[in-house]
């Protein structure tokens, strides 16, 4: 999948909510320029608080960083050519079921790739038990490639 929704007459629908935001935007926008390559402070720091949790913040927010990306895909593509200067002889692992672009974008950044067990087509689910008996099997350097918001192919 694409991570696209459509209705049953194959349209993609745009929801209401989305409607009324686009308008409040246009309506009560301002000229605004190129953001910093690091991005929005803001939002990189209130990002860095929701991944490390408060105690973690406090002592790692300096040696931490973080880059705001365009969408998804903007991210892994930045990450391959990062991880692969501080680790190149690691693997890669996607989840299974994945989007089709991760196994390109990983595999152009010179990684090997392997996957691990998420979907259990029987209980349509997140098939946690051998996605994790997976994961405690791996080397210490692998990486391992985490969706944390949502899983839609």
């Amino acid at each position: 999948g694409v991570g696209v929704y459509y209705d049953e007459n194959g349209n993609i629908p745009i929801p209401k909510a989305v409607k009324v935001a686009l308008q409040r935007f246009v309506q009560n926008s301002k000229p605004f320029s190129y953001t910093a390559q690091n991005g929005t402070s803001d939002y990189t720091q209130a990002v860095r608080k929701l991944i490390l949790g408060e105690e973690l913040y406090s002592e790692k927010s300096k040696v931490c960083c973080t880059v705001q990306s365009l969408a998804g895909t903007g991210a892994l593509m930045l990450s391959p050519n990062f991880l692969h200067k501080i680790t190149p002889n690691s693997t890669v692992y996607l989840s299974n079921p994945t989007w089709g672009n991760h196994n390109t974008i990983f595999g152009l950044g010179g990684f090997e790739i392997d996957d691990y067990p998420y979907y259990n087509e029987k209980t349509m689910s997140l098939y946690f038990d051998g996605m994790t008996e997976k994961l405690n099997s791996l080397e210490p350097i692998s990486i391992i490639v985490l969706h944390t918001c949502c899983h839609n192919p």
